[in-house]
């Protein structure tokens, strides 16, 4: 029953642990044609499990986007901490208290080996997440539908064996199709990732390359670089005035190693519960054919610092700030006058005639005298 309660209260409090956050690319899209606009979004949310397993996160999020024109520029940043405090094993025993405490912890009274779950004792509280992301970006729009883009991002995240990652990303955007309510934008270019390993990472190059492993092309025993191109898809679609879904799917292949492919594919469902308050639903998948540590692509093995795939189910308060104040609407244009009717240039323009008082109705005419009847013929005569 605990074990359920657990999933259940991770699986529906708003959550974000364990995992490096995402970025919404909506405002990365081209822009339909408005006036200048600043706007700041607030994204929080946390996750508690109690049982079997003790979890605690917290994540914020900040999101501005300015407006100017045909310039747009967006800074996000996202920062994750989560603990975690799980059942004492035999080992953890054993280390603290000796063998003999570890056999009346772990066979009990009865003589008899005790489930895990039934164990009294803790560890204590660890750190089980803790990661900083950042993204800058800088689009010049041409026109409505047409842009070029340069862009950054950061992330420092030790779980993932990243003691800091550089990227840069330059490309060229295109609005596929915009209409009433939904739109559709794409991403062409190229990255460049720096990967700087944590010191886990850095422990299982120096095995791999003891055991005679050669790392991947442009890897180091410390870092890495990653050369790629990239593509993007970015739809965002408003269901209806209350619920909007979108959706960003980026890949990136690595130009030196084709086989190392990454892509992210985030779902995000916010359902408006104010006029300044949301709550979101964001599904995240991502996969990294050859993560730090990892020695050949698509071939993950035990002990290895990172995951290939991840999955992230969670569920956030969104809050939207227009820090300029709703923009102005456009002018109205200017109404031409109405043209003069047009005139004969051959006939004399007459002034128009005054009003005369109305003049006496006209006496009633006689009568006209009445016209002879017709007679019939008369009859011939016998």
């Amino acid at each position: 029953m605990i074990r359920a309660l657990s999933l259940l209260t991770a699986l529906f409090v708003p959550s974000l642990a364990l995992a490096q956050p995402t970025f919404s690319e909506g405002a990365s899209g081209a822009a339909a044609p408005s006036t200048d606009d600043i706007d700041f979004t607030l994204t929080a949310g946390g996750t508690l499990s109690y049982g079997n397993a003790r979890t605690v996160g917290l994540n914020v999020a900040g999101n501005l986007t300015i407006h100017e024109g045909s310039e747009l520029f967006v800074a996000e940043v996202t920062y994750v901490y989560g603990v975690a405090q799980s059942t004492r094993s035999c080992a953890d025993v054993i280390a603290t208290g000796g063998p003999a405490d570890a056999l009346a912890y772990c066979m009990g009274t009865m003589g008899m080996p005790l489930a895990p779950s039934t164990r009294a004792g803790f560890n204590d509280f660890a750190e089980n997440a803790s990661n900083l992301n950042w993204r800058l970006r800088y689009d010049h729009f041409f026109d409505p539908d047409n842009a070029i883009f340069l862009a950054h991002r950061g992330r420092i995240d030790y779980f993932a064996g990243l003691d800091l990652r550089l990227g840069l990303q330059l490309g060229y955007n295109r609005m596929l199709f915009r209409e009433e309510h939904h739109t559709l934008a794409m991403d062409v270019g190229v990255d460049a990732t720096v990967d700087i390993y944590s010191e886990s990472v850095r422990a299982q190059n120096r095995a791999l390359i003891a055991a005679g492993t050669s790392l991947p092309n442009l890897a180091g025993t410390d870092a890495r670089l990653i050369p790629a191109l990239r593509m993007q898809l970015a739809y965002v679609n408003h269901l209806n005035a209350a619920l909007t879904y979108d959706t960003t799917f980026e890949a990136l292949w690595d130009i030196p190693n084709p086989e190392h492919f990454r892509f992210e594919w985030v779902n995000r469902f916010r359902s408006a519960i104010e006029t300044w308050l949301q709550i979101s639903l964001d599904l995240t998948f991502r996969l990294d054919s050859l993560p730090p540590g990892q020695a050949r692509s698509w071939n993950e093995v035990a002990f290895q610092p990172t995951q290939m795939f991840d999955m992230l189910a969670t569920l956030n308060l969104v809050g939207s700030f227009d820090l300029d104040g709703e923009p102005p609407p456009p002018a109205p244009a200017e109404e031409e006058p109405a043209c003069p009717e047009p005139s004969c240039p051959a006939c004399p323009e007459t002034a128009p005639a005054e009003s005369a008082p109305a003049e006496a109705a006209p006496a009633e005419a006689e009568p006209a005298e009445a016209a002879p009847a017709e007679t019939a013929p008369a009859p011939a005569a016998g």
